[in-house]
């Protein structure tokens, strides 16, 4: 079947959406900041989940800076606690496209990201999960 004629949707239907932000380090020195010692972790709800090609909606509340970023995104296909070695092996079921989007205003605003990060629609994701891929080989663009 042509792919035309398809509604594509997100490839999963995550139970968690958890997220690593200032990972990349030249968007990291774009910004005027240090790169962090740490993981800085945050979450999105599953509500902002969307397939490719679906709208964003823009928030009534926050209309003016919505932003975006392509994000390489790691599916975990099953429960591991203390994962030693190559941390892909046995627990990666795949990778996918992703869209960090953000209400900027809201993320500077609250000190904290996950509001700004979570309105419904701002994780659009897919639209496929590939299993045959090396993460460190790989561009991640925008479009």
């Amino acid at each position: 079947m042509p792919l035309a004629g398809v509604k594509l949707l997100a490839p999963i239907e995550p139970v968690n959406v958890l997220c690593i932000g200032q990972n990349y380090k030249a968007h990291v020195e774009e910004g005027g900041a240090n790169l962090p010692k740490a993981p800085i972790l945050f979450m999105k709800t599953t509500t902002a989940v969307i397939g490719p090609n679906e709208p964003v909606l823009i928030p009534k509340i926050a209309p003016t800076e919505v932003d975006y970023e392509a994000e390489l995104a790691l599916v975990i296909g099953k429960t591991a606690r203390h994962v030693a070695g190559e941390p892909r092996a046995g627990v990666c079921a795949g990778y996918t496209c992703a869209h960090d989007v953000s209400a900027r205003d809201c993320q500077r605003n609250d000190g904290q990201w996950v509001r700004a990060k979570s309105f419904e629609t701002f994780c659009p994701i897919g639209p496929w999960l590939e299993t045959e891929l090396n993460p460190l080989n790989v561009r991640v663009q925008g479009g």
